[in-house]
């Protein structure tokens, strides 16, 4: 099962990284930490499906027009069971959905087995990255093209509401879209029009939660947003269920 990692999925993240990587690779904790808060960053989690265990772990960060595959990780007593290409089959699948022209990625040069798996699935070498995770061990940047579909509904559906969890939005507006946070914050369609109407409904407006950041946003992308930077000063201590 496939699922967006929480705060109390660190300690088995810290473990999966340890098992995968060598030391001076591994994420630490509060990196992780940064990871799951981040709203530029998405970090999906895959439980093996026959005792719920974390089987695998993807990290994403999202740029204007680039998704970069930070981290890919999968246990090694899960391996050869089709997992990392379930993760990749999500990352293509989110890539598809929010727009972006490309995912970009680095690995181990000297993996001649891994480059090669990710070459089998669209991924070319662009170029080697010389000591890129400690002196002599060099890394080779890959690129994967999409090609993007023209969604029509962006300009047929100028409003958007804006929360923490969608699928739990119970109907459905005329002419209106309802996203995640995160959605909005990277998807590049979000991003070059001032033409949308923000509804930010999310949970909390207070500093450095996804709420604060979606007002702050659509005011510098010179959108008209409800509610706008300036009521967020009232509104820094108020939650809304």
């Amino acid at each position: 099962m496939m699922r967006l990692a929480e705060l109390k999925d660190l300690p088995a993240l810290e473990q999966l990284e340890k098992s995968c990587f060598p030391s001076h690779r591994c994420s630490n904790r509060r990196s992780l930490r940064m990871s799951i808060q981040s709203p530029t960053q998405i970090v999906m989690l895959l439980d093996a499906p026959e005792n719920g265990e974390l089987a695998g772990a993807l990290i994403l960060i999202c740029y204007k027009s680039s998704l970069r595959i930070y981290s890919l990780a999968v246990r090694p007593e899960y391996r050869t069971r089709g997992y990392g290409g379930s993760l990749l089959d999500e990352v293509f699948e989110y890539a598809r959905q929010n727009g972006f022209q490309k995912i970009t990625l680095e690995a181990d040069k000297q993996n001649q087995k891994l480059v090669e798996w990710y070459c089998r699935y669209g991924f070319e070498v662009r170029e080697t990255i010389k000591d890129y995770y400690a002196t002599g061990e060099d890394a080779v940047r890959m690129r994967k093209m999409l090609q993007l579909d023209t969604d029509q509904s962006l300009l047929d559906s100028p409003n958007l509401i804006v929360v923490d969890q969608p699928k739990n939005w119970p109907f459905s507006i005329p002419r209106t879209q309802v996203v995640s946070a995160k959605t909005y914050l990277s998807n590049p369609h979000y991003q070059n029009s001032s033409l949308y109407r923000i509804f930010n409904l999310c949970h909390s407006f207070k500093p450095h939660k996804f709420g604060y950041y979606v007002s702050l946003l659509a005011s510098a992308r010179d959108q008209r947003v409800i509610p706008n930077v300036t009521s967020l000063r009232d509104l820094s201590s108020v939650s809304l269920v």
